[in-house]
């Protein structure tokens, strides 16, 4: 029986153990913190949101570029500094805006995502895992003319996937999701795709990895890379935690890690982190029972079990983790300003999660570089929770 050894116990490192061990792998997972989904699975948007892919490398974000950088009303904020790694990514990114090619990597993450849905539902019909999941699709709120007139066209654009995506009026729309009834005189539209679910993806990489150590899944916790030994083109064996592990497969499932640890042998991995905000507030009856998304402000809101969940923001500033105040304060404010009776915003949970942005967004799965035997499945970026089943799928299919 092969053995393979998988690098990190995040939603991505822990759906790739799940579909390798469905094979009949021998797979044990090596995780740097003390138990899986600890980075950015942690507390991430909760969205499955697979008719949003769209990369952020296109036209529209370089023509935008000076509101991101200057407005404080912004959604995007480049703290980079003089970290020459993001202006090497940025150019790789700036490379990547084409109209042609943000078209085609859409194609690829959109089949990807659809991919990814199927690969879900493969896993639930399989192993009872209770997630918080929702599958009451995802209504697109408008709030200005500019953010609506462009959806127009990326709606029938997605729609020739089989979405389904559709325009609501706006009386419609508070009818069927009345969480909406205090900002409905702001609101200049509404879209609503029912393809769209969401899920806790903490809760769900945590009792996933449960089924994994049920189908002979070994996970290693408290063992961060420190290096490699190599043999003959070959990766063989991997030094973590101060223990030697040898396999005959290895999968680099590090996130915004990747490129730190894979170095290590050599292999340039084209990722830059880019920091997201949430907050997690206790529920009220009146939280949204769909999930919403305000196309202007970029923000998401899932309610997941008895908590309202609302992310957004890309900050580009390297390895930092740290609030920024006045961005986490913009966040909170939005979100007690848009939906006041959601949620109790005097009990507020804060965090900050570090996406591996690819410059193209789309999803490193492939043998990676000179070695034979060591591959890669990361930089799944904004739309990780989203990607994870799909991406650990095709790697599982990839690796043989």
């Amino acid at each position: 029986m092969k053995k393979i050894i998988i690098l990190g116990a995040g939603v991505v490192g822990v759906t790739s153990a799940y579909f390798l061990a469905e094979k009949g792998y021998q797979v044990t997972v090596l995780e740097a913190k003390s138990s899986a989904g600890q980075g950015t699975s942690r507390a991430n948007g909760a969205q499955l949101s697979y008719s949003k892919t769209f990369p952020l490398s296109n036209p529209k974000t370089l023509k935008k570029l000076p509101f991101y950088l200057f407005s404080k009303d912004s959604p995007m904020h480049i703290h980079a500094g003089f970290d020459l790694a993001f202006y090497k990514w940025g150019l790789q990114f700036l490379a990547e805006s084409t109209n042609k090619k943000a078209h085609n990597n859409n194609d690829k993450v959109v089949k990807l995502a659809l991919k990814s849905k199927a690969a879900l539902q493969h896993v639930l019909e399989r192993s009872k895992i209770e997630f918080d999941f929702n599958q009451r699709g995802k209504m697109y709120i408008y709030t200005s003319e500019e953010s609506y007139a462009a959806a127009a066209a990326y709606v029938d654009g997605q729609n020739a996937y089989g979405f389904d995506w559709r325009f609501m009026d706006i009386d419609e729309a508070v009818a069927k999701e009345p969480s909406l009834a205090h900002i409905k005189d702001k609101l200049v539209g509404v879209s609503y795709c029912p393809i769209d679910e969401s899920g806790d993806a903490y809760k769900f990489t945590l009792e996933l990895a449960k089924t994994c150590e049920k189908m002979g899944v070994k996970f290693v916790y408290d063992a961060p890379v420190t290096d490699f030994k190599r043999e003959k083109g070959r990766v063989k064996s991997v030094l973590a935690g101060g223990q030697e592990y040898e396999a005959d497969d290895f999968i680099c499932c590090l996130g915004v890690y990747s490129p730190i640890v894979m170095k290590k042998l050599g292999i340039s991995v084209p990722i830059y982190p880019m920091k997201g905000y949430s907050i997690t507030v206790p529920a009220t009856v009146k939280a949204p029972k769909i999930n919403i998304t305000d196309e202007g402000k970029r923000i998401v809101y899932s309610t997941i079990g008895g908590r309202l969940r609302v992310a957004g923001i890309a900050e580009f500033g390297g390895y930092n983790y740290e609030i920024d105040r006045k961005i986490m304060d913009r966040l909170i404010d939005d979100a007690a300003t848009t939906m006041p009776d959601a949620g109790d915003f005097s009990k507020v949970e804060e965090w900050t999660g570090l996406r591996p942005m690819t410059p193209s967004t789309v999803p490193i799965i492939k043998k990676a570089g000179k070695y034979e035997n060591l591959y890669l499945n990361t930089g799944q970026g904004m739309l990780g929770w989203t990607l994870a089943c799909g991406s650990a799928q095709e790697l599982a299919e990839l690796v043989g």
